[in-house]
């Protein structure tokens, strides 16, 4: 396709005769700065010089392109006499005939192509930038991916390019049955969820889920929405907001349980701004807000004909946070999050005093988390997860840090204990069954054991018979479970678990408890 231009010097008059070059012109360049080819050429500048070291610089140019994303340039050496020490390399800048897309069904060709900006005819192809943007674009849909392919283009030093486009119907939904239940609730809860990926043709996403008790309804029922919105190169926007009806019993004191009867309403915003990461390295910034607001009526179970008191409280809680990835033979997570309220910024310093005595509408709390997972041999996978937080000041219950449940200390109920400040730790040895060959139907199947632990601080603790005398919570389990993937969409999950302190008197306890939870996702 391209062709080679041999000088007017030949290689028999190289070897006898010598020359000096003080100079190289370099045309037909738009795509290096001057300073880049000074820097690449100045070592074969000289007296004494032969066509060799022109090829050399010849080479050196040719590869500095190359370098810089630029395969198809070609560099050549015209035909010229070298006089007054001046040599001239031209440069053919191989340039984009034609971008084609195809195989694409449910995204269109022209936001395709408005994702990929360099990629336009008559613009040169600059392989690192087409790659980074190819990598962009197949990160910000995972129902669709795109595969460049190159080959010469009509005319001469000019490339076609196609976009091989593979894609799928961005509907998904999730199907889920669980025992993630409280205190004095029934056991069941079924959660629903149903999300388009690619709304207006431009990558917004819409979910929408709803989550029951489907053995009494009137007990939970929780609406949530998520939209989400690409905001520039990786960063991304998230608006949620979650309803949540209740009638439940969700603390036990002395044999009476206190009964929170209202409805909470949560809304906010996740702006999550990656940064520059490494071959296995992945970091970001996430900043967001939350308008909580919850009307509840407090009042013992054991005075059902009474009426409550009335503790409602509206407040904003803002945060900001680091999350960060490392990957390979350990994968390791890090995060950390500072939340905090701001006085006479949509909180209230009565209400916050009402719903807990002491506390106050300016607050603030660390929270972090870590862990890893290690792998022993190809079968055997050791894993470790931590997270706990930190405050000096009084919080009300919806800000506490919880424990219990299958996400936290398993053997215990969902939010068993809350406090102030608290740390959880979880460790877990894992064996995949049948290795790569599993049966028929099953992609995974993986069996283990673990421990987990916490501990828990109220400040500043009223009377509280379930705490020891500092006012600490302590809970710690021990159990084994399994976990399968079925027909690529199925999921089962069992945990057995039993704790081995009782909070009512911290002594121990014999109550184990199986946790399950069976999704369908299509």
């Amino acid at each position: 396709m391209f062709c080679l231009c041999l000088p007017f010097i030949s290689l028999a008059d190289a070897t006898a005769n010598q020359f000096d070059i003080w100079e190289y012109q370099v045309e037909g360049n738009s795509l290096l700065q001057n300073s880049e080819i000074e820097s690449a050429l100045y070592p074969y500048l000289g007296a004494g010089r032969d066509l060799q070291v022109i090829e050399s610089a010849r080479d050196r140019l040719q590869v500095l392109y190359k370098q810089k994303g630029f395969p198809i340039v070609v560099v050549s050496i015209p035909q010229q006499n070298v006089v007054g020490g001046t040599v001239k390399l031209q440069v053919t800048e191989g340039r984009i005939d034609r971008v084609k897309i195809t195989g694409n069904e449910y995204f269109s060709r022209r936001d395709i192509r408005e994702e990929l900006p360099s990629l336009a005819a008559g613009y040169p192809l600059n392989m690192e930038r087409v790659r980074a943007e190819v990598d962009e674009a197949n990160r910000l849909n995972p129902y669709r991916s795109l595969l460049p392919v190159i080959r010469p283009g009509r005319y001469p030093g000019t490339m076609e390019l196609e976009l091989k486009v593979r894609d799928r119907l961005p509907l998904h939904g999730n199907v889920e049955t669980n025992n993630r239940y409280s205190a004095s609730t029934s056991h069941a809860r079924l959660s629903l969820s149903l999300g388009y990926d690619n709304l207006w043709q431009a990558s917004h996403s819409l979910s929408l889920g709803y989550q029951m008790s489907p053995e009494v309804p009137d007990e939970v029922s929780v609406i949530n929405m998520n939209y989400a919105m690409p905001t520039g190169v990786d960063s991304r926007l998230a608006f949620y907001a979650v309803q949540s009806d209740s009638n439940v019993a969700t603390v036990t004191a002395e044999g009476d349980a206190l009964t929170v009867l209202g409805n909470g309403r949560i809304s906010g915003f996740r702006s999550i701004h990656p940064m520059r990461a490494g071959a296995s390295y992945f970091h970001s910034v996430i900043v967001g807000a939350d308008a909580k607001n919850f009307g509840e009526e407090q009042r013992l179970a054991s005075d059902e004909n009474t009426n409550g008191l009335n503790v409602p409280i509206s407040y904003i809680n803002w945060s900001l946070g680091y999350n960060a990835s490392l990957r390979g033979s350990t994968d390791t997570h890090f995060s950390i999050t500072g939340n905090f309220g701001i006085r006479g910024v949509g909180n209230d310093d009565e209400e916050f005093d009402f719903k807990r005595w002491l506390a106050k509408s300016s607050y603030f709390y660390l929270q972090a988390g870590f862990g890893q997972q290690y792998a022993l041999t190809h079968d055997w996978q050791l894993n470790y997860n931590f997270r706990g937080q930190y405050t000096e000041t009084l919080l009300i219950s919806n800000e506490q840090f919880s424990a219990g449940g299958v996400d936290s200390v398993r053997g215990y109920l969902a939010s068993s204990a809350l406090g102030d400040n608290g740390i959880q730790a979880s460790v877990g040895l894992n064996y995949s069954l049948f290795g790569d060959k599993p049966p028929a139907h099953v992609q995974q199947w993986t069996v283990g054991v673990f421990v987990d632990a916490a501990r828990l601080r109220i400040l500043e603790a009223l009377p509280d018979p379930t705490a020891d005398a500092s006012h600490r919570t302590k809970l710690l389990s021990a159990g084994a479970g399994m976990g399968m993937q079925l027909f690529r969409d199925m999921n089962l999950k069992l945990d057995y678990a039993k704790p081995l302190y009782d909070l009512a008197d911290d002594g121990f306890d014999d109550g184990a408890k199986l946790h399950f939870s069976l999704g369908y996702e299509f």
